[in-house]
C-alpha cells in the first residue's frame, strides 16, 4: 500500500509541476519582423536606410498601426543598434529631443504623418523603410548591427528582428 500511495504522490506532483511550467511560458507573437537593407555598406555621413518586414504569423487578423507618410516606419520600431565592441552607438540630438519632449526645434513632431490602423491578414506582410541614421549616430566609420523590434499588442511581448551587419567606410 506505501508504494501506492508514494506513486500516486509522485504522479500528482510531476503532473502539477509540468502544468505550472507551462503555464509559464510566453506567449508566441502574432508577428515576425524581418529587416534588410540594399547595400551592407555605406560611407560616414550617409544616409543609412534599411527594409523592414512585418508578417502576420497569427490565423487572423491583425491591427497594424502606420502613417500615411508613404512607407516609413522609422516612429513604430525602435532599433538597437551596437558598434563592433557591442557598445551601443549615440541616438541623434533629433532622436532624445523627440523622446525627452515629443519636439524636434520647438515644433510637435510626428514622423512621417498621420497614424491609421492597417489591417494585415493571416501571412501577409507589411514593408515599411526606416532611416536608421534619423536615430542613431554612424557617422565613425567601423561595423555595427542592428536589430529592431516592436510591442505586440496582443501577446504583450517584444518581438525582434533579425541581426543585420552594415560597414560603414570613411
Amino acid at each position: 500500500m506505501k508504494i501506492s500511495v508514494r506513486f500516486l504522490f509522485f504522479a500528482i506532483l510531476t503532473l502539477y509541476l509540468t502544468r505550472s511550467v507551462a503555464a509559464q511560458s510566453p506567449p508566441s507573437p502574432s508577428f515576425s519582423i524581418a529587416i534588410s537593407a540594399v547595400q551592407n555598406t555605406a560611407k560616414a555621413g550617409s544616409e543609412i536606410k534599411i527594409t523592414a518586414l512585418l508578417k502576420n504569423v497569427s490565423e487572423h487578423d491583425l491591427g497594424i498601426a502606420r502613417t500615411t507618410g508613404g512607407h516609413r516606419a522609422d516612429s513604430f520600431y525602435t532599433l538597437e543598434v551596437r558598434d563592433q565592441s557591442g557598445n551601443l552607438t549615440p541616438k541623434t540630438v533629433l532622436r532624445r529631443e523627440i523622446e525627452e519632449h515629443g519636439t524636434a526645434n520647438g515644433e510637435i513632431v510626428l514622423l512621417g504623418g498621420s497614424v491609421f490602423t492597417h489591417t494585415l491578414k493571416p501571412n501577409k506582410i507589411l514593408e515599411g523603410g526606416i532611416v536608421v541614421t534619423n536615430s542613431h549616430d554612424l557617422s565613425k566609420p567601423g561595423r555595427y548591427t542592428i536589430q529592431c523590434q516592436r510591442f505586440d499588442e496582443e501577446t504583450k511581448t517584444i518581438v525582434k528582428s533579425n541581426k543585420l551587419t552594415m560597414t560603414v567606410t570613411p
